[in-house]
């Protein structure tokens, strides 16, 4: 197996905005100062939960900086830097290098529809630049598969070291891992036991904002053959996890909501994601409270 570092449970931050729309930096650094008090190994910035295709280029910048600034060094930090325009991945990639990180996430990129051929050169040109690389695969957000063969030639550069994997269709896993080595990482809870049996490393997600040290038993008892105990948790758990992605609504207004009703930041989102539906919102309250996070 791939020795990416990446080994656990990685939280996909919320960006905390202010009622008028600003980045609410302080809480911020408070989810972060949870987050590692909590015991996550990792946390990873601008990604799709922290809705990143909102972001001015000069609050990208500074929240790599403050992800970096505000760990220490405590949790591997993990930020999104990848775009549909190459050379703005670039630019977002030297920077987050710059500033220290331990990887950046590279997403598909989503609306150009590039053939394999422009992805393995995407990806290779992130990675040339000299800092680790995980490639993210989200068909269901940027409306492209990353084909199996691409992974396979992305994961021959030694700087490509892990896949973060958000689709339910696991076979394309079972295609890399024969012909390569890669590490994978879960970026979907709901299928979370399904990729850890399949070797995933780890987890990048959105409700270990909510419940982080109940994520991280979850993965810690699968990663080390307590099957029975990471079962029983995540099956107390799904419900939870159900109505923190439930549709219509559209992460992280879930997460966020929830975290707003345990007082840890403001339920903001930005245009064109909304706010929760009012039957959605006392649903996820009642979960919440049959959890005991709120009273």
């Amino acid at each position: 197996m791939a020795n990416s570092g990446l080994r656990g449970n990685h939280t996909a931050l919320l960006t905390p905005f202010n009622a008028d729309g600003s980045v609410d930096y302080g809480a911020f650094r408070s989810l972060i100062e949870w987050q590692i008090e909590c015991g996550v190994d990792g946390i990873v910035p601008l990604g799709t939960t922290g809705e990143a295709p909102t972001l001015r280029a000069e609050e990208v910048r500074k929240i790599v900086e403050v992800s970096v600034e505000t760990a220490r060094g405590r949790v591997k930090v993990i930020p999104g830097t990848g775009s549909n325009a190459t050379w703005v991945a670039v630019e977002q990639t030297k920077h987050a290098i710059e500033c220290g990180v331990d990887a950046t996430l590279q997403v598909t990129p989503y609306y150009n529809q590039p053939a394999p051929a422009g992805l393995v050169a995407h990806f290779k040109t992130l990675a040339d630049l000299g800092g680790k690389v995980v490639l993210y695969t989200s068909p269901g957000r940027v409306g492209l598969e990353l084909p199996p063969e691409v992974m396979i030639e992305c994961a021959k550069h030694p700087n490509i070291v892990a896949i973060k994997y958000s689709h339910d269709t696991m076979d394309p896993i079972s295609r890399v891992r024969v012909e390569s080595d890669i590490d994978f990482l879960c970026g979907d809870e709901l299928v979370l036991l399904g990729q850890l049996g399949m070797g995933a490393v780890g987890l990048i997600g959105a409700i270990a904002n909510v419940i982080p040290r109940e994520m991280n038993e979850i993965v810690n008892h699968a990663l080390e053959n307590r099957w029975d105990e990471a079962r029983a948790m995540f099956f107390r758990y799904h419900p939870l996890m159900k109505i923190l992605y439930k549709r219509p609504e559209t992460n992280p207004a879930p997460p966020k909501a929830a975290l707003a009703a345990m007082g840890r930041m403001g339920p903001f989102v930005r245009l064109p994601i909304a706010e929760l539906l009012p039957e959605t919102h006392a649903l996820l309250m009642k979960e919440l409270r049959r959890y005991e996070l709120i009273d």
